[in-house]
């Protein structure tokens, strides 16, 4: 009630719409924000528990931080008696096991069953208003685990999944998104319509999820040729499905699922659009340069921006790195901007080596050593996992370096 009386308050003046990116490293969690839209992500590792299930609540909870991702338009009921109606198993970002759950099963906390030990590299970097996020994944029995990855930007978000195992007889899926919807949606998958007639199971070129004419559209699409199922799936269901309240609902999802094979090391990449893309061909100014059990990395074209999650040792675009490391580059001109982080949180200073040759041109905290023009040391051990940005200038540039 307060709620709704200060929105219809007028005397409130209403704050501008915020451009901006927030990485709360302590709580694995991100938050996107552009003036029509906003992206969170919720995460989990060996510092910050999966979720909790206390006092009859949240008894379905079980995939909320592994990855789930929230995105939010002008749709104001997106979320409007979701929880007791959603999949549990398919919430939008995460790649689980299909396999049946029992309430509050798995749930890895400092007070229920310890965290999960396996998983030390969650976090990303953030570069001004840009970021990225990612995730050494471990499901909550071991027995699934995944390289997951989100680059944010100005009109779109990129999710890349790589070395995907499972050791279990049941099947992993990948939901790139399970939304609710009204019922004078229009949704278009491939220039077909889809209804809860016709589920679709084919490469994704474009999905999009038009609310009505009033309001944005929100578009998909795949980065490779794997097949992409969707379905309309309209179920009822009450709240006494998940907690203490007493109540029946109805409601309509779109779900769109990739499925991997138990028996191969699986991956997967898609793109978040929130506009209509429906009638354009689905290109956007990305190109993903590495997406491998040891590196994920894009390139934004547009922006000028390079970044990448090293899980490993590995080389991607000018970046060689010898550190598990976030990182993002800027260009403009001769400066680039750099962001780094140190998601692992480990003692040791995080290593790279840049092609070209260059000098230091900001250095605010003097936690950058740089030598012989291109091998940089940085000092992030005491930074939580939060991002240090620097620039350097180019002295010699990669073709007059050849």
């Amino acid at each position: 009630q307060l709620s709704q009386q200060l929105i219809t308050d007028k005397t409130v003046v209403r704050q501008s719409p915020r451009v901006m990116h927030k990485q709360f490293s302590e709580m694995d969690r991100v938050v996107h924000h552009r003036p029509s839209w906003s992206f969170g992500i919720a995460m989990h590792s060996n510092r910050v528990g999966n979720y909790e299930c206390i006092n009859g609540e949240n008894l379905k909870g079980w995939n909320t931080a592994d990855g789930m991702t929230y995105l939010y338009n002008a749709q104001s009921n997106d979320f409007s008696e979701f929880w007791p109606l959603v999949d549990a198993y398919k919430l939008p970002g995460t790649t689980i096991l299909q396999m049946e759950r029992t309430p509050c099963e798995g749930q890895l906390s400092a007070q229920r069953n310890g965290r999960q030990r396996s998983m030390d590299w969650t976090g990303g970097a953030q570069l001004a208003e840009y970021g990225i996020a990612g995730m050494k994944f471990v499901n909550w029995n071991g027995n699934l685990s995944a390289k997951k990855s989100w680059f944010m930007f100005d009109n779109e978000v990129i999710a890349l999944g790589s070395d995907i195992k499972n050791d279990t007889k049941h099947p992993s899926i990948t939901t790139i998104e399970n939304r609710k919807v009204s019922a004078n949606s229009r949704i278009l998958v491939n220039g077909n319509k889809l209804t809860d007639k016709n589920d679709i199971e084919q490469p994704l070129t474009n999905m999009t999820i038009q609310y009505n004419t009033e309001q944005p559209a929100i578009s998909y699409y795949s980065l490779d040729q794997q097949p992409v199922k969707v379905s309309l799936q309209c179920r009822s269901g009450n709240w006494s499905d998940i907690g203490n309240d007493v109540g029946e609902i109805e409601g309509c999802f779109v779900e769109a699922t990739i499925e991997h094979s138990s028996n191969h090391i699986g991956n997967y990449g898609y793109v978040i659009v929130p506009r209509d893309m429906s009638d354009k061909s689905a290109t956007q100014p990305i190109t993903v340069v590495k997406n491998n059990a040891n590196v994920h990395a894009i390139e934004q074209t547009e922006l000028g921006i390079f970044a990448a999650n090293f899980w490993d040792d590995a080389t991607a675009g000018i970046v060689t790195s010898s550190s598990p490391m976030s990182i993002m580059l800027k260009t403009e001109g001769d400066i680039i901007q750099v962001s780094v982080s140190n998601p692992t949180r480990s003692w040791w200073n995080t290593k790279f080596e840049l092609e070209g040759q260059y000098s230091l041109l900001t250095n605010e905290n003097n936690r950058v050593t740089l030598k012989d023009g291109n091998k940089l040391s940085i000092k992030l051990s005491d930074m939580d996992g939060a991002s240090y940005s620097f620039k350097l200038k180019i002295q010699k540039s990669i073709s007059e370096n050849k």
